[in-house]
């Protein structure tokens, strides 16, 4: 294990880079540094109202007019279980003045 994270840390001195894939399961072994970029986030909830989980992307209505949409594998990492009628909360990278209906990256999604 310790032989494998030294490999890691030098392909990441080496190329001054890491690339994660969606599915990153492998890099949990590893203790990784705080990566926050202090991004702006907006938190919003609502009941949800409509769960389309047999097309892709995945899509979830919720009681405030928001679709939010997933790849399986995101969707697989919601904390809870997304239920109609239960409360979804979820966090987005946005500027809290941002009105417009351009998509945000969801960075968290809780069940209430």
């Amino acid at each position: 294990m310790f032989k494998k994270y030294l490999d890691f840390i030098k392909i990441i001195e080496d190329n001054k880079i890491i690339y994660m894939p969606e599915n990153f399961d492998w890099v949990r072994d590893f203790s990784l540094p705080n990566l926050s970029l202090n991004l702006p986030e907006v938190e919003k909830r609502g009941k949800i109202q409509i769960i389309m989980d047999k097309i892709n992307p995945i899509y979830i209505g919720t009681s405030d007019g928001s679709k939010l949409f997933f790849t399986a594998d995101e969707f697989n990492r919601i904390i809870g279980k997304p239920i109609v009628g239960k409360i979804l909360l979820w966090r987005m990278q946005r500027l809290s003045n941002d009105s417009t209906q351009y998509p945000s990256k969801i960075t968290m999604c809780k069940v209430i």
